[in-house]
């Protein structure tokens, strides 16, 4: 499945190029979940923008709520990006460290 995403000037690969579709990987479970998730929404079988509008929804539910228990605010900034990566960048270095005194 992709996702097409509307802040395309925003968001940049690995590679530092822009992103304008994000490829997912979902599995049976997760799509038969979205399925039952449009249903409930009343979202016709063949009404493929519904059914994008509720994976589009459930995925930006998901990821606000975890921004919330990591104590960030919502929406996201670049500078959101910078300090996730200097969190994850201290607790591996952390880590490293601790496992080298064991």
């Amino acid at each position: 499945m992709t996702v097409e995403s509307s802040r395309s000037s925003a968001i940049t690969g690995n590679d530092g190029v822009a992103v304008d579709q994000l490829p997912l990987r979902l599995t049976e479970d997760d799509i038969l979940g979205l399925h039952v998730l449009a249903s409930l929404d009343g979202v016709a079988d063949a009404d493929s923008d519904g059914f994008f509008e509720t994976a589009s929804f459930t995925m930006r539910e998901g990821v606000m709520a975890r921004f919330a228990k990591a104590g960030m605010p919502w929406p996201p900034t670049a500078d959101s990006v910078k300090t996730a990566k200097s969190v994850a960048d201290a607790a591996s270095a952390s880590e490293a460290a601790s496992a080298s005194h064991e």
